[in-house]
């Protein structure tokens, strides 16, 4: 692990670099200062980009990112450029995973052929498959026992989906 340098990068940002630092640290209110002067970055950029019912999920996930990823502040910017980068990427996150339940629904639940997908959502035919690849390994992973049954037709080695009696 390497260590944080005792002065940051750029001078103008020493009091950001100080504050990630002490909440690094753990000192005792560096953390609830970081996230006071952050919040409204964050509920700024998801209250413009994400649906209401989303928002406070996100909100807790761009903080533990925040929290998990600290050490890669390096003071060469302000904190708060950081922190909306951090909010941004996990917004982005969440469209994809969107996009991807998307193409799953209509392929493994309404049934429809890729061409369909693809000419609905207005994406090319790879964009369709790479998709539906990605959101049935996201189900693997989170289902491993269930991943054959629910693969879909025409998933390799899968089967049709299997309902709940």
């Amino acid at each position: 692990m390497d260590r944080a340098p005792l002065e940051p990068p750029d001078p103008a940002h020493a009091a950001d670099w100080r504050l990630a630092q002490r909440a690094r640290a753990q000192h005792p209110t560096a953390w609830m200062e970081l996230v006071r002067s952050a919040q409204g970055i964050v509920m700024g950029l998801l209250v413009r980009h994400v649906r209401p019912q989303d928002r406070e999920d996100l909100f807790q996930e761009v903080f533990l990112r925040i929290h998990r990823h600290l050490d890669t502040y390096r003071g060469e910017s302000a904190l708060s450029t950081w922190v909306y980068q951090v909010a941004l990427n996990v917004i982005r996150a969440h469209w994809a995973d969107l996009q991807r339940r998307q193409v799953l629904f209509l392929r493994d639940v309404d049934g429809c052929a890729y061409e369909e997908i693809a000419q609905r959502l207005q994406v090319p035919l790879g964009t369709v498959k790479s998709r539906l690849a990605r959101a049935r390994a996201n189900l693997a992973e989170a289902f491993p026992a269930q991943a054959l049954q629910s693969a879909g037709p025409d998933a390799p080695g899968g089967a049709n989906v299997r309902r709940a009696p």
